[in-house]
């Protein structure tokens, strides 16, 4: 497993009202990490809507950041690979200290009781928490009946807590208890199609009155955005209803779905943009189809949340700098020999590049079919390379020795690991990306090798042999 290499953390966050100049406050999280070597790692802080602002720490263990804070809401805080939910409103002023190594944080300062609250469920849920894959393949009547029963056990967590701890603030308590609700109510949503998962039967249909949950929920919740576990359900109600359209025939797109089903079941213009803005992240994992490209019309016109707004253009620029026809970017990296590597060296040949991490199940499940493909193409004509976004490299080693050779096997500095990552739009793994000889992009979101279309598309260049 592995363990932070610091001793103590220290991190003050402050959240400053606005000012009659100012959109929104900030939040402002800045300390120094004391122990050995805290250099080389990243201080990362996501907001409700999954925006990341990272810094850097300093060889002197020192970091500083900051973030916009339109309203009071739940944060996550990254130390490494640490996870820690936060929940910051105006005026508030945390200290944390963590020890490495530890589940524990400590928490003191202006606004130290909600997050207290915020540790103390979830130390709650990792003792009460039910397995909900095993729950999942019971029957309606026995699903219901546990998912009301654990609800119950959180409600009764939360109002004994709240009774013992009397400067609770009473708006957040309001949320968590909304954040009950709709983890409860998420679960339901998801249920029917998560039992046929599991249970691998061909045909399952809930009562009658099982969708009766839906009339103690609201899909115009706007002072409940901040909340992640609402955001879960708008997203999870719209994908089962889209998903229930689809099946009875609705010959439209499933995103083309989506959006449609937003617009009809949605009237807050806030959660309505959020909910375009996910389904339109989502799409855009791999690319932009014609019917991304029209949804983006239809967002640009609706939408009336700038932020929103700009991380979705950013993200169509950021498609639109890898189409068919643009410059691959440059990448620099090291193989298993220590021998130095970069797309350039490989001028006039194809380059069917992979990009995995060992931790990426379906990544690794491809081993096996990159070991055909390599049979069958012509070696002299098109490379195969794998570009690892592991960070540790013992691990990456342990790996790529497993891969089929010739693979190339390319591991990446962590500097330059976040670089290509933004330059070549990877949001999911594996992706995979045909280049050309000229070192142009054929197509930025290939087959992968697993894909009967991958060698259909390098017959077309005469790089492999169909059987």
């Amino acid at each position: 497993m592995h363990r932070l290499v610091f001793g103590i953390l220290l991190v003050a966050a402050s959240c400053q009202q606005a000012t009659e100049k100012q959109d929104s406050g900030k939040v402002r999280l800045f300390g120094q990490i004391e122990g050995d070597s805290p250099s080389g790692q990243t201080i990362q802080l996501f907001d409700a809507l999954d925006r990341e602002m990272t810094s850097d720490i300093a060889e002197d263990g020192r970091f500083s950041l900051e973030m916009p804070l339109s309203s009071p809401g739940y944060f996550l805080l990254r130390v490494d690979s640490k996870p820690i939910q936060l929940y910051l409103s105006e005026n508030y002023n945390l200290t944390l200290r963590l020890e490495a190594g530890s589940p524990e944080v400590q928490i003191t300062g202006r606004g130290s009781e909600n997050n207290q609250y915020i540790r103390a469920f979830e130390r709650f849920e990792a003792a009460n928490k039910p397995a909900y894959d095993r729950l999942l393949v019971r029957h309606e009547e026995d699903f219901l009946l546990e998912a009301r029963r654990y609800r119950s056990k959180c409600e009764a967590f939360l109002s004994n807590y709240q009774a013992k701890n009397v400067n609770l603030d009473p708006k957040f308590i309001s949320k968590e208890r909304a954040r009950i609700l709709y983890a409860w109510a998420n679960r339901l949503v998801q249920y029917p199609e998560a039992h046929l998962f599991y249970t691998g039967e061909d045909e399952f249909a809930v009562s009658a009155n099982y969708h009766d949950y839906k009339k103690t929920v609201n899909l115009d919740a706007i002072d409940l955005l901040t909340l992640p576990e609402y955001q879960n359900f708008v997203t999870s109600y719209i994908d089962y209803e889209a998903e229930i359209l689809k099946k009875k025939g609705d010959k439209r797109d499933l995103d083309q779905i989506r959006f449609d089903l937003v617009t009809q079941d949605i009237n807050e213009t806030g959660v309505r943009d959020f909910a375009m803005f996910s389904i339109l992240r989502r799409a855009m994992q791999h690319g932009l189809s014609g019917v991304t490209k029209d949804l983006l019309s239809i967002f640009y016109d609706q939408c009336q949340n700038s932020l929103m707004l700009a991380e979705i253009r950013g993200e169509e620029h950021g498609w639109l700098r890898i189409a068919p026809g643009k410059t691959a970017p440059a990448i620099k990296g090291v193989t298993l020999s220590g021998e130095r590597v970069n797309l350039s060296q490989f001028e006039g040949k194809f380059i069917y590049l992979n990009f995995w991490a060992s931790w990426c199940t379906p990544c690794t499940s491809e081993y096996a079919t990159f070991a055909h493909v390599a049979e069958v193409i012509d070696s002299n004509s098109i490379v195969l390379m794998s570009i690892s976004l592991d960070t540790d490299r013992d691990i990456w080693q342990r790996h790529s020795r497993e891969r089929t050779k010739p693979v190339i096997d390319l591991f990446l500095t962590k500097d330059v690991v976040n670089e290509v990552r933004e330059e070549y739009q990877i949001r999911s793994l594996p992706r995979y990306i045909l280049v050309d000889p000229s070192g142009k992009i054929i197509d930025s979101n290939a087959p992968g090798p697993s894909d009967a279309a991958l060698l259909s598309l390098l017959a077309s260049f005469e790089l492999a042999a169909l059987d």
